[in-house]
């Protein structure tokens, strides 16, 4: 009992002029609308990201689609007698539609922002905007009796953004000397939308046919985020939270992010 008295004294001296100079900061002016987070944190949001963001999805309706037409009679002899046998073959039919969905290099074209940083009791609110660069790509073949009429396809580049309403509570881990002060992240809303959406290529057709591929392409992109929407807020809270240990800071962390523990609140 007096060892764990100890280490929480221990750990309440240590962590207590960090949040001092929080206080401080703040009396100075200190800005605390937004900042830019450090580099190991914007890889871990990234690799959070990744796994809400379609990547590598692909979709195909009626790809491979095929139709059994008869292709002629078969002729057999049985001693002096002759028998015939009709005979069929698959052949390619109907509308072929494929569609691919993949990210463009995330650790290059990911943009993290934090914004509207502010205190509520013991809590740090804000907000967590993600801009990811997508590949879309849609193709369109029409067969007919194993004939091929037409085949385009086109290319595509859209932004699209997560963005994500975030409360962070602090707790000091009083069993370590010098302390950790470990933070607990949660998501409380999370919503994805497209940015914008640029058709890159186009094969070289023209009129109602390339329209109608391009805003296709468009459409399975919002479905499938449409889809990832569902279930997001717990779905990011469940990343984070099998990555707890990620958030755990130690002393000397916290003495060289300083800019980090302005913006903390007191642990619990």
């Amino acid at each position: 009992m007096v060892d764990q008295r100890r280490r929480t004294l221990l750990a309440a001296i240590a962590a207590w002029p960090l949040f001092a100079a929080r206080g401080d900061a703040e009396e100075q002016g200190a800005a605390a609308d937004s900042f830019t987070p450090p580099e190991e944190f914007q890889e871990l949001v990234t690799a959070i990201v990744r796994e809400q963001l379609p990547d590598k999805y692909e979709k195909t309706k009626n790809w491979g689609q095929t139709k059994r037409v008869w292709a002629g009679l078969k002729v057999e002899r049985d001693g002096l007698r002759l028998e015939t046998r009709r005979r069929y073959r698959e052949v390619n039919d109907g509308p072929w539609q494929k569609y691919r969905i993949d990210l463009i290099q995330p650790g290059k074209h990911f943009h993290i922002e934090l914004a509207n940083i502010r205190q509520a009791e013991n809590k740090v609110l804000g907000d967590i905007a993600v801009v990811a660069k997508l590949h879309a790509f849609g193709r369109h073949s029409q067969w007919e009796w194993g004939v091929q009429l037409f085949s385009i396809s086109a290319d595509a580049t859209a932004r699209v953004r997560l963005k994500a309403a975030v409360e962070v509570t602090t707790r000091i881990d009083a069993t370590k000397i010098p302390p950790d002060l470990i933070l607990m992240p949660r998501v409380i809303s999370a919503d994805l939308t497209i940015v914008d959406f640029e058709l890159e290529r186009v094969s070289d057709l023209h009129g109602p046919l390339v329209e109608s591929l391009s805003s296709t392409v468009r459409e399975v992109l919002e479905d499938k985020l449409a889809e990832k929407r569902q279930k997001l807020v717990e779905k990011i809270n469940k990343s984070l939270a099998k990555r707890q240990e990620k958030f755990r800071l130690s002393a000397s962390k916290l003495l060289t992010d300083a800019d980090w523990v302005k913006r903390l609140p007191p642990p619990e």
